[in-house]
C-alpha cells in the first residue's frame, strides 16, 4: 500500500517482493530468512497503481496467485493476514510509536502475504495478481 496525505491508505496494489532467498539449514524457516539478511532485495511495483477509496477495517475477499512463465504457482485468499491491509498498518504505526517514529504521507507499505515464498531463475517470467487491485509482472534477468 501507499499512504496518503494524512497516514491513510491511498493505494492498495500487488508487488513482487525481491529476497536473497538464502537457506543453510536442512528446512527453510522465516526465521532463517531473517538472520540471514535477506529481506527486502528489492521490490517490482506496477506500472500504474489507482487511487482506491480505502473501505476500512473490512477484510480483503479477492484472491492472489502467483504464476512463473504462464503456471499458477500459488494462489489463495488475500484476507490470510490478520486485519488485512489496515490491520498491518496499526501494527506497524503502533510498534514504530514505540521508537519514536512515525510514518510519513507517500511511504510504501508492505503488508505481507498470506502465499509463501516461491524460488525464481534467471529467464522466469512472474506475475502476480490481487483480485480487485490489479497485477505486477516482471522477468528477472539474473
Amino acid at each position: 500500500m501507499r499512504l496518503g496525505d494524512e497516514g491513510q491508505i491511498a493505494q492498495v496494489f500487488p508487488v513482487i517482493e525481491l529476497h536473497n532467498y538464502v537457506f543453510r539449514g536442512k528446512l527453510p524457516t522465516l526465521q532463517e530468512l531473517v538472520a540471514n539478511n535477506g529481506i527486502n532485495a528489492g521490490v517490482v511495483l506496477p506500472l500504474t497503481a489507482a487511487e482506491l477509496p480505502w473501505p476500512g477495517d473490512e477484510a480483503l475477499t479477492g484472491r492472489l496467485s502467483v504464476q512463473i512463465n504462464g503456471i499458477c504457482i500459488d494462489q489463495g485468499p488475500m484476507g490470510g493476514v490478520p486485519g488485512g491491509p489496515a490491520g498491518s498498518l496499526r501494527w506497524l504505526a503502533g510498534h514504530l510509536n514505540d521508537y519514536g517514529l512515525r510514518l510519513s504521507p507517500g511511504q510504501l507499505i508492505l503488508t505481507g502475504t498470506p502465499l509463501g515464498l516461491i524460488r525464481v531463475q534467471p529467464g522466469d517470467h512472474v506475475q502476480v495478481t490481487a483480485e480487485g487491485f490489479g497485477d505486477v509482472e516482471a522477468t528477472i534477468l539474473s
